[in-house]
């Protein structure tokens, strides 16, 4: 504790490990990291494998991964924003999907950018606006409905 009895937020710097910033764990650990985190906007990281279960042998990626990496940015923004102070910890969901493109699914070891910024926020919902890119190709694009809660989630 700090003199006034307040408590100083922990030291966290960016780029960061997404499971620091979130409850998600393989093999539904999608991003790599947050890099930039900035009032409604933020930025992250995640690298497509060679094979897991969202990739289907015969049409590749599939589209649902887009939309998870994107609600996944959301979630390590929110994280980022509690381990820092400047928001409570919360507990969400994805709960809907608008306006959503996919142009073009990457190779396995692509390294994609999840780019979201918040475009409405109304008591527990938040839409956002994503975007995910391949160097500055846009690969798909579309707006993420999430529900959170401002607590740590579920009683014990």
């Amino acid at each position: 504790m700090m003199a006034g009895g307040s408590v100083r937020a922990p030291m966290v710097r960016l780029p960061c490990p997404a499971g620091l910033l979130m409850p998600h764990r393989p093999p539904m650990l999608f991003l790599d990291s947050l890099i930039e985190k900035a009032g409604d906007t933020a930025i992250a990281l995640a690298h497509v494998p060679e094979s897991a279960f969202f990739i289907d042998p015969d049409r590749g990626l599939l589209p649902e991964f887009f939309v998870e990496i994107m609600a996944q940015t959301m979630a390590a923004a929110s994280g980022y924003d509690a381990l820092t102070g400047r928001q409570p910890p919360v507990f969400g969901f994805l709960v809907g999907l608008d306006k959503f493109q996919l142009w073009k699914t990457p190779a396995a070891g692509a390294v994609l950018r999840i780019e979201i910024v918040m475009i409405f926020e109304f008591g527990p919902v938040k839409i956002i606006k994503g975007t995910v890119f391949e160097d500055t190709e846009i690969l798909a694009h579309g707006e993420v409905k999430v529900w959170e809660a401002k607590d740590q989630g579920p009683a014990q």
